[in-house]
């Protein structure tokens, strides 16, 4: 998955489905389901079929079989993930916000970072400023105590959108610059610096700059963009 090499996936998928199907524990079987999940998932460059939330109901399923309950509460942060890249946001928020309890209940930081970052998200999608900028900067503390980079770099990233909604150029200039350099090249989820960033390149006649950002936002690594505007982003 870290290689994002789904044909490799579910080669060995196809190789362990009969097994584990037939002599797995719940908790196997929840984790295989997962990486069936995270196949697709790759494959369909980070958006969402139907199919593959198939495959987070299923996990769902099958979890509440197991006795882990740290499996529990990550399977329903993913059916919660999978809801908001299908634009569902009440079930997503449900079941993130369900998922970052367990997390609190249970002590887990690491885990609560991922649904703050998620929350936040679902929130600048419906363009809740304040209750973005209160998430974004939850998420900033404590994915900076734990040293969590990518996760830093998406608050800020998320802090750089409302600096744009607000007009304050520099300021969304800084934060989406800092949070493109602390991200990996091949991590997915850089349009939430990028964009902001070529808005407020456009604003100031910075037409490189965005031409440059548009073309990051392109690549193939990066979570695929609705049909609509991939179009006009490549046309332009």
């Amino acid at each position: 998955y870290w290689q994002a090499q789904p044909r490799q996936m579910a080669n060995l998928a196809d190789k362990a489905r009969s097994a584990i199907e037939q002599y797995g524990t719940a908790t196997q079987q929840t984790l295989f389901l997962n990486r069936l999940f995270q196949v697709d998932f790759r494959r369909e460059r980070y958006m969402m079929s139907d199919e593959t939330l198939g495959y987070a109901r299923a996990m769902w399923t099958a979890a509440q079989k197991s006795d882990n309950p740290e499996q529990k509460y990550s399977v329903q942060f993913t059916l919660g993930f999978s809801h908001l890249w299908l634009g569902n946001s009440d079930k997503a928020e449900k079941h993130l916000n369900a998922s970052l309890t367990a997390a609190e209940r249970t002590g887990d930081p690491t885990h609560q970072v991922r649904c703050l970052t998620y929350l936040t998200i679902l929130f600048r999608k419906s363009g809740q400023i304040e209750k973005v900028r209160q998430y974004a900067l939850r998420t900033l503390t404590l994915a900076t105590n734990l040293q969590m980079a990518e996760y830093i770099a998406t608050a800020k990233a998320n802090l750089a959108w409302i600096a744009w909604r607000e007009e304050s150029m520099s300021e969304a200039q800084e934060y989406g610059q800092a949070a493109l350099e602390l991200w990996p090249g091949d991590y997915p989820f850089q349009w939430t610096a990028l964009l902001p960033l070529i808005a407020t390149a456009l604003a100031q006649g910075q037409l490189s700059n965005a031409i440059g950002y548009t073309r990051v936002l392109l690549d193939p690594v990066q979570q695929r963009m609705p049909d609509v505007l991939a179009t006009e982003l490549d046309e332009a």
